[in-house]
């Protein structure tokens, strides 16, 4: 076997190497859950009023709590304001839920609005 050949074999090697490492590692990549697209016939805006926050880490907590929640859109926490801002699937999750996930969390939802002011 000459050189040239020995190259070669060893290009192939390394590059069945990196194809394997690359299956591996993607494979075990964490996965975020896709967001499906909903239309607006679908879905509900409310706000909810939420005592309790103090710092950004509250409101990155409610935020991850209710963007995890199946039916829910869209997710905006403003701790300025001390509420949350929700977009959900009426026929996936109610607004009790909403507030009952966030009391878990040791908050305390306030009664929802929608954007007509219900």
């Amino acid at each position: 076997m000459n050189t040239k050949e020995q190259r070669r074999i060893g290009f192939l090697i390394g590059a069945v190497v990196l194809v394997f490492l690359g299956a591996y590692y993607a494979a075990r990549a964490p996965r975020e859950k896709p967001r499906e697209v909903i239309s607006n016939l679908d879905t509900n805006s409310i706000t909810i009023p939420i005592e309790g926050m103090t710092c950004a880490s509250c409101v990155a907590q409610v935020k991850q709590k209710l963007r995890s929640m199946d039916g829910v859109s869209e997710v905006e926490v403003s701790l300025e304001h001390r509420q949350a801002q929700v977009r959900y699937v009426k026929a996936r999750v109610s607004e009790e839920q909403l507030k009952v996930a966030i009391n878990k969390l040791g908050y305390k939802a306030g009664t929802p609005t929608t954007e007509n002011g219900r």
